[in-house]
């Protein structure tokens, strides 16, 4: 049976272990920096930050890291979101403190080399493109700017492209001083690993806190309710399908990890994805997704939907018709949250199974540390949402001061051009803008 050991060390690192028999081992460090501890100036600074973290550091050339971590057959990856950053690492239980003395020394030491850093310039604006480019990642961008858009979290990961390419080698050196506190760290570890060495290892391998160094605090985050339809401009020489097509998020508001109600809302991710719950809007889809997002201060349920853009109307008024069967009819609700349940073990048991030791850390780490991406405390919170909890959350959903509705159109270049809306400046590197129009709750809920 796995064992989850979790102990706090004098330097302030944490570390969380979960032995399991496998041959190998995964490591992470979860860094508390990404875009919700930055500024509208310093906007993409963690996610630069960890594009360099990999090309060197005092100690160790970018050819010498990527020569030793080949050497081991071991690998590492990286990446950044609203609210943590993770570097990853997976190898031989043989090479575990080796691995570790790497991860700790890129976190604290980074090179960030000049040239480097302008040749990862353009690296990054590419990358900025190409998520512009998939619709449902800058609805969502969108729907993030609007949900909390006097927060931190309302800002991209990436940030404007503006930051991006003035970003400079003391920008980059400022952040990390500030931000790579051994007290925001988490050390996590799967496999065969021994939790009291791996302790041993991080005290000696990660430094104490600076005695003028300040322990960084996010400030709430409040959801805000409303309605938006903006427009994205698909950029000359892609195809614009010959039947308009909109992009859909019906977004109702959450809680933290932490909160007593996070089994409940939780529990509405499975629920709203069973075929029978929405089974009138899903005639109408080109695509749909339900997103449980959680943030370590809050978090929202978001349904996505594409659908003909003659037929978004259609398509909140049937959203907001299920959403109503529900709230007057409890033992239908009761029914399908013991359905919702049985699918969602279901599709955790083949997340596990498919991701393998590689995500390990994520499926325990989270607990703790109360970040997004964890599965078994989720499945546990879930199991211990009960009926009166949910039907509150429920009817929630029924209020429009609960809900953000995002529609987002593709237009093309010549029709963005004759619009006259704000223009959201990060998303999409400022190819979305805003349209008016009247309010969707209206519609979905009237």
């Amino acid at each position: 049976m796995s064992v989850i050991r979790s102990s706090a060390l004098s330097n302030g690192v944490k570390v969380i272990t979960k032995h399991l028999d496998w041959p190998t081992v995964a490591l992470g460090v979860h860094l508390r920096s990404g875009s919700s501890f930055e500024t509208q100036e310093t906007n993409g600074t963690a996610h630069f930050i960890e594009h360099m973290l990999f090309k060197g550091t005092a100690t160790q050339s970018y050819s010498q890291l990527v020569e030793t971590v080949e050497n081991m057959g071991a690998h590492m990856n990286a990446y950044t979101t609203r609210d943590h950053t993770m570097y990853s690492a997976r190898c031989l239980p043989g090479d575990t403190e080796q691995v570790t003395g790497i991860l700790s020394d890129i976190v604290q030491h980074p090179l960030f080399d000049s040239n480097l850093v302008e040749n990862e310039r353009s690296t990054i604006v590419a990358e900025g493109e190409s998520v512009a480019s998939v619709a449902e990642e800058t609805l969502y961008d969108v729907v993030h700017a609007h949900v909390f858009s006097d927060h931190p979290l309302g800002m991209t990961v990436l940030g404007p492209k503006a930051n991006i390419q003035g970003m400079t080698r003391d920008k980059l050196v400022s952040f990390s001083e500030n931000h790579c506190d051994p007290r925001s760290l988490t050390l996590l570890a799967a496999g065969d690993v021994d939790h009291d060495k791996l302790c041993e290892l991080a005290e000696a391998s990660f430094q104490q806190p600076s005695p003028s160094s300040a322990r960084r605090v996010v400030s709430p985050a409040h959801f805000h309710a409303g309605s938006s339809r903006v427009a994205r401009v698909v950029k000359s020489g892609t195809p614009i399908p010959p039947m308009p097509v909109s992009h859909v998020a019906i977004t109702f508001a959450g809680v933290p990890p932490q909160d007593a109600e996070y089994g409940a809302v939780s529990a509405l991710s499975p629920l709203l994805s069973l075929p029978s719950t929405m089974s009138g809007a899903r005639e109408l889809l080109l695509g749909f997704r339900v997103h449980n997002v959680t943030y370590a201060n809050n978090g929202f349920i978001s349904i996505y939907c594409a659908v003909p853009t003659a037929k978004v109307d259609d398509l909140l008024k049937q959203v907001g018709s299920a959403v109503k069967s529900l709230t007057v009819a409890p033992d239908l609700a009761r029914t399908l949250v013991d359905s919702a349940k049985v699918d969602f073990h279901v599709r955790t048991g083949a997340y596990t199974f498919v991701t393998g030791l590689s995500s390990a850390y994520t499926l325990f780490g989270d607990e703790v540390i109360g970040s997004p991406g964890c599965m078994d405390p989720l499945v546990r919170a879930i199991e211990r949402a009960d009926q009166a909890a949910l039907s509150s959350r429920i009817k929630q959903m029924a209020e429009p001061e609960q809900v953000q509705i995002t529609v987002m159109d593709d237009v093309s270049e010549e029709q963005f051009s004759r619009l006259d809306g704000e223009v959201y400046g990060a998303v999409g590197f400022g190819g979305v803008r805003s349209v008016g129009g009247p309010d969707l709750r209206d519609i979905m809920l009237g």
